[in-house]
């Protein structure tokens, strides 16, 4: 048993890690929304004062990510992971023990600062070390964990803040984090090659390299960090990551109250986000597979139109059942602010500049993140309605796409000189 689980650890380290991200993402997911009324009242304080936590938060994910390459060449996955969630699990501790809203603001964006030290990013390249063949499935079926997570925590968090309060909640929350900390630290190694093992799939994937098959191993090196700065790839690439996110957070964060605005009962719009959530997880999986299949550059792509068509047929809904399709191709884009930014960064950049890039990207999400919710909720105070910021938000998705192939072709050209 014990040779077994040796030859076979690589799938040690994809349920550790998938069990991980259930957690810290599952918990973390429902900080924003699930306490806010109740924090609200314990403190004595306005929702207004704080909803800022969640802004603060942002800031710090932000930060984390852009700072990730730099952290994760020095410390790697296993101590950065296990430091990550352990500061995270004592944010949520500071957080329940919080008496003012500033306090609460704080903890929150300490939470924040630690977010990319077990995120996409992070996974992707932990991944990335243990698996060649079905890379970004598994990649796609860890980061799916979030939302099945989210969905799973909400209700136990809930029942204990009904029976015990908000606080006793977020000490349960930061108890089960700092447990999922021990665990990765325990269970997860850093190279296969620490345990004189290979990659899962290599073998087979440079059999078929040395026969001249089409088929070819995932990694290349592309672009010296070097290079890359002076080229203006760089700054297309986190401009393509940005206008991705931006459209596809646009619908995404209003369709409940845009769904009302139409006359769709509470209930029935209830029913449609929850839909989304159950369809992104299905779609992360899809989209994992579909990158390992055909690659990650036309995933990003359909993604890419599929959110701009979504955003336009959400313009036209006025009944449950016509909100069903529109809610179906946002799913499908929702990826392109976790998933596909990570896969796309080594399919375009290469391997060289992946520690820093892929969390350069993910930062250029968290901006989208904080910009698009305010810029949407402006539109509909001047206009009375979501639908010229859903046009907008669609035209920047299909101008998207087309800067993206445009990248694609320009990075190719560069490499190849």
């Amino acid at each position: 048993m014990k040779a077994f689980l040796r030859k076979n650890y690589c799938w040690v380290i994809a349920i550790t890690v998938l069990i991980g991200y259930a957690v810290r993402a599952g918990l973390t997911n429902n900080l924003n929304s699930l306490y806010l009324v109740p924090v609200s009242k314990g403190l004595s304080a306005s929702r207004t004062s704080v909803s800022f936590a969640a802004s603060l938060r942002s800031i710090g994910t932000f930060l984390s990510n852009a700072t990730f390459g730099l952290v994760y060449k020095k410390f790697g996955f296993r101590k950065l992971a296990f430091c990550g969630l352990l500061v995270m699990g004592l944010s949520f501790f500071g957080l329940a023990s919080s008496t003012t809203v500033l306090a609460y603001c704080l903890f929150a964006m300490l939470l924040g600062l630690f977010e990319a030290t077990y995120s996409t990013a992070a996974i992707s390249k932990l991944v990335g070390e243990w698996f060649v063949k079905y890379r970004g499935t598994i990649l796609g079926v860890i980061t799916a964990a979030s939302g099945l997570g989210a969905s799973f925590f909400a209700i136990i968090l809930t029942d204990i803040m009904q029976e015990k309060g908000w606080r006793a909640s977020q000490y349960f929350a930061g108890a089960l984090i700092i447990i999922a900390a021990i665990a990765v630290f325990l269970l997860v190694r850093e190279k296969p090659s620490e345990m004189g093992l290979v990659p899962y799939g290599a073998d087979a994937a440079e059999l078929s390299a040395k026969k001249g098959k089409k088929k070819k191993l995932p990694d290349f090196e592309g672009f010296s960090m070097e290079r890359l700065k002076r080229s203006p790839v760089l700054w297309l690439f986190l401009l393509s990551a940005f206008l991705a996110a931006a459209c596809t957070y646009a619908p995404y964060q209003i369709l409940f109250s845009c769904l009302m605005d139409k006359g769709v009962a509470p209930e029935d719009a209830a029913r449609i986000q929850s839909l989304m959530f159950l369809l992104l997880a299905g779609t992360k999986i899809l989209d994992g597979t579909l990158c390992d299949l055909i690659g990650a550059k036309p995933v990003f792509v359909i993604s890419t139109i599929s959110v701009g068509l979504g955003a336009l047929l959400l313009c036209g809904v006025n009944s449950l059942g016509s909100a069903i399709l529109p809610t179906l191709l946002i799913s499908i884009g929702l990826p392109l602010t976790t998933l596909l930014p990570a896969l796309s960064t080594s399919a375009i950049l290469g391997k060289r500049t992946y520690d820093t890039m892929v969390g350069m990207a993910l930062a250029a999400v968290a901006v989208a993140n904080m910009v698009v919710n305010p810029l949407m909720n402006s539109a509909f105070d001047r206009f009375g309605t979501y639908d010229v910021g859903l046009r907008i938000a669609a035209a920047v998705a299909f101008t998207s796409a087309l800067l993206y192939l445009f990248l694609c072709r320009l990075a190719k050209k560069e490499l190849e000189k």
